[in-house]
């Protein structure tokens, strides 16, 4: 029997192809039906092909000598295309090559796969995303519905445009992004106009050779190689372009605790993006209020510079309690440390893997440190003296006046920090004290004038409530009481008079304890002490 010149797929082999890229065509950028029915109520019309990836027959585009008979007629061999696209791809062997036609294959089969059972968009849905961009009113249907389907309307727009690429919308008050993800290596080209070229290449070079994501205006540039952005694209906008070198990372200090004399820990969770050149780190400490980046070369014949760049951002504590600011504490022992000038000292950490360790990191500048440490220690104790008093305030980003800080600081040592301290450490206790009846002021002097030690109550009320980050904090009467303290006084006893202020200094025991009440409620100032 005569052997047949070309070698044909069977009707079987031709079903399975259409059949298992659910008969639509497998080029990524067509994906159209290929079939339909007919008027006649039993038939279909077919728009599809069975085409060879290598030609059947000598002569044909691809053709593989090496191939035997059997292999050409394979279904391995062939790939199901729309008639348009199956004569393009015949006529042009060098634009698709064999190992292209079988990437568009293997494409459109795992299309059809992730596919298989799920709903394309209903007519509601189309709907519902027509008139949300139309901007018609649309009832019936909450607004975060109404933002996830015509979110999941345009991803599959999207991906059914090209299945390359997985694709991820977002959108916010700037605008909306699109990102696209190939789900493997595919080509595209760029084409840049001469006006912005310069421009892009620079970025370009930073991108290949730091990892730096490239973004800028649109203008100029034009992708090709996909069907998506000449639907997406309506006017310039921004293109960025990015690496997939990222990887996690976190970056780890440690430094010794000035109020606790011990080591202290904390991490920057982020991640390193690397270059040709150099990688960069960047990464967030205590939840984002701290941010972090630098860059180390990769190549390097000496000792290397690393330039830091740090941003405070406070603006994360707006409206939070202040009796309850996260990371206040851990924060400030590291501004402490810094600005006493401990080593601080770190190591770098790439999906859990130690990547390198550095003896001594600047984290900030010493006036940084400074002023960061004031802000934290002033807010330190504000908490301090709301818990005392069992009020509270929100936290305001602003500019603290240098008084409030003051008295602020005033207030903690009597009503908080006086409390910890025993004995000597108390140092001497000097108030200004003012007899109010001639009785008064004579039991003050024989006190002084007797220098025995004993129980000493004072009672002081602040002139003008106290100032808390703008906010007005009322205080009552603050009670102190000293275990075991004798008076002094620096001038003549005969100076202590009635209606006259006169500083005395009270000077604790060795055994001697503190304890101090706090009244709620503002009441009449005045200032005064007694010794039992």
């Amino acid at each position: 029997m005569a052997k047949h010149s070309r070698d044909n797929f069977s009707a079987q082999v031709k079903r399975t192809l259409a059949s298992r890229v659910a008969w639509r065509c497998s080029n990524p950028g067509c994906r159209v039906p290929t079939a339909g029915p007919t008027a006649a109520p039993e038939g279909f019309n077919s728009v599809g092909k069975a085409a060879h990836i290598a030609a059947a027959a000598p002569g044909g585009p691809r053709y593989d000598v090496a191939m035997t008979s059997e292999q050409r007629s394979c279904i391995s061999n062939g790939i199901w295309l729309c008639s348009i696209c199956a004569d393009d791809v015949d006529r042009d062997e060098i634009r698709y090559p064999a190992s292209l036609l079988h990437e568009w294959k293997l494409q459109a089969e795992n299309v059809a796969r992730t596919e298989l059972g799920k709903s394309l968009p209903s007519e509601r849905e189309l709907s519902v995303f027509k008139t949300k961009v139309l901007g018609a009113n649309v009832t019936g249907r909450s607004i975060g519905e109404l933002v996830t389907g015509v979110q999941q309307i345009g991803i599959r727009e999207i991906e059914r445009m090209d299945p390359r690429f997985t694709a991820r919308i977002s959108a916010d008050q700037v605008g909306i992004t699109i990102t696209l993800i190939p789900i493997e290596p595919i080509s595209c080209q760029l084409r840049v106009s001469k006006e912005v070229v310069s421009e892009f290449s620079e970025k370009l070079s930073s991108l290949q050779k730091h990892g730096e994501r490239l973004e800028m205006n649109a203008q100029g540039i034009r992708v090709e190689g996909t069907p998506v952005f000449d639907q997406l694209v309506t006017d310039p906008g921004k293109i960025i372009l990015d690496t997939h070198l990222r990887r996690k990372a976190v970056h780890r200090i440690i430094w010794m605790d000035t109020f606790s004399g011990k080591p202290t820990a904390a991490e920057f969770i982020g991640e390193i993006v690397g270059g040709s050149e150099s990688f960069t780190f960047t990464g967030e400490l205590f939840d984002g209020l701290y941010r972090l980046s630098y860059r180390v070369p990769i190549f390097s014949s000496g000792s290397t510079t690393i330039d830091i760049n740090g941003d405070m951002r406070f603006s994360l504590w707006e409206g939070l309690s202040v009796r309850q600011l996260p990371f206040l504490d851990k924060y400030r022992s590291l501004c402490q440390a810094i600005v006493d000038g401990h080593p601080l000292n770190s190591s770098l950490e790439i999906e859990g893997r130690q990547f390198s360790a550095i003896s001594s990191l600047n984290l900030m500048s010493e006036v940084e440190a400074d002023e960061t440490l004031t802000l934290l220690t002033y807010l330190s104790r504000a908490r301090d003296i709301l818990r005392a008093v069992g009020t509270d305030v929100p936290f305001r980003a602003m500019a603290i006046p240098a008084e409030d800080v003051r008295r602020v600081t005033d207030v903690w040592f009597l009503v908080c920090h006086m409390k910890s301290l025993r004995g000597r450490d108390l140092g001497t206790v000097s108030f200004k004290l003012m007899p109010a009846t001639i009785s008064e002021a004579n039991v003050l002097r024989q006190q002084i004038r007797g220098g025995a030690s004993g129980r000493v109550r004072l009672e002081h009320e602040l002139s003008q409530p106290l100032t808390i980050l703008g906010q007005r904090v009322e205080m009552g009467k603050i009670t102190i009481l000293l275990s075991s303290a004798a008076l002094s006084y620096r001038g003549h006893l005969s100076t202590i008079r009635v209606g006259k202020p006169s500083q005395v200094d009270f000077i604790p025991t060795e055994d001697c304890q503190v304890s101090v009440h706090v009244d709620n409620g503002p009441s009449e100032a005045s200032t005064g002490s007694s010794l039992e």
